[in-house]
């Protein structure tokens, strides 16, 4: 399989949240945080901003998101698994964090947080995962018929 197919894969799952951190890293930042000194303010914007991803399902998105890329391509099975288990989700996440905080101020990454807390919000961050995947196969389902419309002329 071609690199630039892999490196297609990895950008295309950046999209879907451009993705989480497990609760597990935001639990040690947080107890680093608070074990060794005072959070400045612009270490409490990044753990909301982690807070705020790992509530929107963003690394279940991530890695479903994924299986449907790989399956796609035509990635044979045993290759896809391999890929899989080598790519780091949480370092690709964690990626994002920067993106959502340079864009979002604190105030809004509160909002965010509130809503993917309320009941609202949590029935739609455990539908995301199930939307996502199906908008992917939506669009390449539309990019299919549209290559066979230019290819043909019609």
């Amino acid at each position: 399989m071609p690199i630039a197919r892999l490196v297609l894969v990895a950008s295309l799952l950046s999209l879907p949240a451009a993705f989480l951190v497990s609760s597990a890293a935001s639990a040690r930042a947080q107890e680093k945080s608070a074990s060794t000194k005072e959070e400045t303010p612009k270490e409490r914007k990044l753990r909301k901003v982690r807070e705020l991803l790992a509530s929107m399902h963003q690394r279940e998105i991530a890695e479903q998101s994924m299986d449907v890329m790989l399956e796609s391509m035509g990635a044979p099975e045993e290759y896809a698994k391999k890929f899989k288990d080598a790519f780091d989700f949480d370092g690709m996440i964690e990626s994002t964090v920067a993106v959502y905080e340079k864009h979002l101020e604190e105030e809004e990454i509160d909002a965010m947080v509130k809503f993917y807390a309320s009941d609202s919000g949590k029935k739609i961050a455990a539908a995301m995962p199930e939307i996502t995947i199906d908008a992917m196969k939506a669009g390449q389902e539309y990019g299919k018929r549209a290559a066979e419309a230019a290819a043909g002329g019609k």
